[in-house]
């Protein structure tokens, strides 16, 4: 693959992170795709198989030794804080249609949250924390 299609698919990644709850694994995916392509703007032309290997490596190595520590630093909660959560009243931040999904706000932050319930919610409306899957919510409209 050429450097700028590398450049391309980090750049992918990383958009995909923000639009997605993903946890920070595409991060890792994104910063190995930028190696390779500045590996490749930088004149160290390799085969295609090596350049998938060597994205592979890259990706799996930082993920395992960095992703914590990332997580970490910008202050993401870990899964023992997000199941804390279950049981709790949320307010609503945007209409969810049942099965859809939208934002709730939580102890002063917005989450990302799934209506699993059978009633839609409308903004403002409070809802049930039913479980946390990551850093998205399951959510049904309180009682």
């Amino acid at each position: 693959m050429t450097w700028w299609a590398w450049i391309l698919l980090g750049i992918a990644f990383f958009g995909l992170e923000v639009f997605l709850a993903t946890d920070f694994y595409l991060v890792f995916l994104g910063i190995a795709a930028l190696i390779v392509g500045l590996l490749n703007l930088f004149g160290i032309s390799m085969a295609g198989w090596i350049e998938w290997l060597l994205f592979s490596v890259i990706a799996v190595v930082s993920l395992v030794i960095y992703r914590q520590r990332f997580k970490r630093i910008l202050g993401t909660p870990d899964r023992e804080v997000v199941r804390g959560v279950v049981g709790e009243r949320a307010s609503v931040s945007d209409a969810i249609a049942v099965g859809g999904r939208g934002k709730v706000e939580l102890r002063g932050s917005v989450w990302q949250a799934e209506n699993t319930g059978a009633q839609d919610l409308s903004a403002g409306d409070h809802c049930e924390v039913v479980e946390a899957e990551g850093v998205l919510l399951k959510v049904r409209k309180a009682e």
